[in-house]
């Protein structure tokens, strides 16, 4: 097994799918190579705090298949079947099997879809815990018009973007740059009396599905995220929560991008 071929089976490997002679390949190359072993432990690392985050397990497809398996051995042992039968059970048999798969392979597909906007969620909610709780940053703009300059810089296309995206009754206080799972986002903190809400936006031109964020309850930090996406522009909310009502926010910043 080579480094990408480890990268695309690690979910299966996370969760338990992988065994045979697969698990073996797979257990020897990360015995030896460092960098792999180093991505495995970040990926498990992931999973449990989303776990830990949602409080729930994820969808697992190896039961379709599983299933679809004991049919084949029990249709295939009759012995009431014909011999010349049995190749039709076979193919039905087979053709099952090829839509079990095809169903397996769709549910991974939202399987990790649904994990990356979890993870999208999770590195909000760390983001906006280093820089407004620990104060890890110090590169904020703060005047209004460093503010407004950077809100032309950061979205050209977007003329009068401030209003559409200042939640009810709050002001922007400060603003940065930051990464999220490997893409930049403009984050925006507006405030409300003594309470500061997050917003990470981002140019969505394509509306790529990589740049949402579902929404989530941060039971380490306490906060709530909820993600939307309007027009060309994602963004994903960011509060403590039973404060800040980050899922009315957040519904409502896409309404008011997509008039």
């Amino acid at each position: 097994m080579n480094c990408n071929q480890i990268h695309e089976i690690t979910p299966l490997y996370l969760t338990g799918e992988l065994r045979g002679e697969p698990l073996q390949e797979f257990n020897g190359h990360i015995a030896e190579c460092r960098a792999c072993a180093d991505n495995v432990d970040s990926d498990r690392q992931l999973d449990d705090a989303l776990r830990s985050a949602l409080g729930d397990e994820m969808p697992d497809a190896s039961a379709v298949v599983a299933r679809v398996r004991q049919q084949m051995d029990g249709d295939m042992r009759s012995r009431h079947v014909p011999w010349r039968l049995s190749h039709l059970g076979w193919a039905k048999a087979g053709f099952a099997f090829a839509a079990a798969l095809v169903l397996a392979i769709a549910t991974f597909g939202l399987l990790s879809g649904y994990w990356h906007e979890k993870a999208m969620a999770l590195a909000a909610a760390d983001d906006h815990f280093s820089d407004l709780v620990l104060n890890r940053h110090s590169d904020w703009l703060v005047k209004p018009a460093d503010m407004a300059a950077f809100l032309q810089q950061q979205f050209p296309q977007h003329a009068g973007l401030l209003p559409l995206i200042t939640p009810e009754r709050a002001s922007l206080e400060k603003v940065r740059l930051c990464r999220l799972k490997q893409a930049t986002y403009a984050h925006l903190v507006f405030k409300t009396g003594e309470v500061e809400t997050s917003v990470f936006l981002i140019d969505n031109p394509r509306r790529s599905p990589d740049y949402q964020a579902a929404h989530l309850r941060s039971v380490e930090h306490d906060l709530e995220v909820s993600g939307f996406s309007a027009s060309d522009l994602s963004g994903i909310v960011v509060g403590q929560r039973g404060v800040v009502p980050t899922t009315r926010i957040a519904r409502q910043l896409g309404e008011k991008l997509s008039l």
